[in-house]
């Protein structure tokens, strides 16, 4: 489980909380049937951390502007980054990422943000 805790910040007189994303490009996947293994493996593993999965989409629903790509993109959402990272170095994540590692292009990043108010 998570050992780290979530950090709060005091902006403008009030508490946001910075979450952790794990932000995931597919340029190539597995076949469909590989993935859904994939998922089933992935999923439990890294809610097991606090993931949330505000956005998971396939190409045929990413519109892409400038340098973009119609390519699948997943966000995860976790309390922090740090628990992000816990959660892809776990062992449960890796062996769900064991079973695609070979058959799959992607870029993964961590990113640390909060809620943006405008303004502030």
């Amino acid at each position: 489980m998570p050992t780290s805790s979530e950090v709060r910040v005091r902006r403008v007189g009030v508490q946001t909380d910075i979450k952790g994303y794990m932000i995931v490009v597919y340029h190539r996947c597995a076949d469909a049937q590989t993935m859904a293994e994939y998922a089933r493996l992935a999923l439990p593993a890294l809610i097991a951390f606090g993931g949330r999965f505000p956005v998971r989409a396939s190409g045929d629903t990413v519109t892409a502007r400038e340098a973009g790509l119609c390519e699948r993109v997943v966000v995860v959402e976790f309390p922090s980054k740090q628990v992000a990272l816990e959660a892809y170095d776990s062992a449960a994540y890796q062996q769900a990422f064991a079973l695609i590692a070979k058959l799959v292009e992607r870029d993964v990043r961590f990113v640390e943000g909060q809620p943006f108010v405008p303004g502030s």
